[in-house]
């Protein structure tokens, strides 16, 4: 077991002990049994239609290079966040670039670039919901506002990097492999393989239009998982507004954002714990709500990835075997160069 391994692991233990060493299983118990589970099925079909919306937009972006079907890029996300759920290390998006890559024959150059370019419009519309939920509730927790000032500032740097690199991408190349060639040739290697990756999957965005059906697409994509947490936290019934939902998502995207266990275990519901608490919730309601609202993300993804995976050409022990993806790419660029 790799230290990156242990740390998650250990990071995980820290977590659920913190968030459940003084609990009131009676409470817990009762809170379980007496919750409105008739809201786990438009949880459940938010879920499952986030994701689908996810794989469509993913087909979007990959257009411009290769033809691919929503039902094959549907597929793939199905079985990469599966793979979080199951495995360590977080190696979800390789699994699925793996899939998309076989299923369609998409190179792995263009399958990383359209991630990263995933990656900016998520954080686009993270921003916003951070944004709304700081209106709603000034006093959010000092590490909070901090995390989100430190998100600002990276999306900021990601869209001036997206500008630079559209017409600059040598000039970003040279630079690279003089800052990480001083680590190592593979180190330089690899890096220049994911920028030439980036700087593919900007092809979707050349023209004014496909970029508003992106932002629009996104837009729509993560109020469905506004949507999500709030059936979620109707099943429940703790009378709070809708903004909540917001600030509960916000709490849920600091805990994936940090290492843990497979399936964001402990860290999860630590944060999703504290944003109840935050907002007046008793202790070991927001204990059972947090447990509850785990299981109708982590129990459907991991089954309909599990669906998806047997229906496909690859095993999750071939796919986590994918360290080797960026050399791949660098060993395709040298081939087409």
């Amino acid at each position: 077991m790799s230290k990156r391994q242990l740390l998650g692991i250990g990071i995980s233990i820290v977590f659920v002990y913190f968030a459940f060493r003084d609990i009131n299983f009676e409470e817990f118990l009762s809170a379980i049994k007496e919750a409105e589970y008739i809201w786990i099925l438009p949880a459940i079909a938010a879920m499952v239609a986030s994701f689908w919306l996810r794989g469509y937009r993913w087909k979007y972006i990959l257009n411009p290079v290769k033809e691919v079907s929503t039902t094959a890029a549907f597929s793939a996300t199905m079985i990469g966040y599966m793979a979080n759920n199951v495995l360590p290390f977080r190696i979800g998006d390789i699994v699925r670039l793996i899939a998309i890559w076989k299923d369609s024959g998409v190179s792995k150059a263009a399958a990383l670039g359209s991630v990263l370019i995933e990656r900016i419009f998520d954080l686009f519309m993270v921003l916003a919901i951070f944004g709304l939920a700081l209106i709603s509730y000034p006093n959010l927790p000092e590490w909070a506002v901090v995390a989100g000032y430190f998100t600002v500032g990276l999306f900021i740097a990601l869209i001036a990097l997206s500008i630079y690199s559209r017409n600059n991408i040598e000039s970003l190349v040279k630079l690279n492999n003089f800052i990480a060639g001083k680590i190592s040739d593979s180190a330089a290697a690899k890096s220049e393989a994911v920028i030439r990756s980036f700087s593919d999957g900007l092809k979707v965005i050349h023209e004014v239009r496909q970029l508003f059906w992106l932002v629009f697409l996104s837009t729509i994509l993560w109020t469905i998982n506004v949507l999500w947490v709030w059936f979620a936290i109707e099943i429940f019934d703790f009378n709070l507004p809708f903004s909540a939902s917001l600030l509960i998502l916000v709490f849920i995207l600091f805990a994936v954002s940090i290492p843990s266990a497979p399936g964001y275990v402990g860290t999860f519901h630590g944060f999703v714990i504290a944003g109840f608490v935050f907002m007046g919730i008793d202790v070991d309601l927001a204990r059972a709500s947090a447990v509850v609202m785990h299981a109708t993300n982590y129990i459907p993804v991991t089954l309909m990835g599990l669906y998806f995976l047997f229906k496909s050409n690859i095993t999750l022990k071939s796919a986590s075997k994918g360290s080797s993806f960026v050399d791949d790419i660098k060993n395709e660029d040298e081939k087409a160069a």
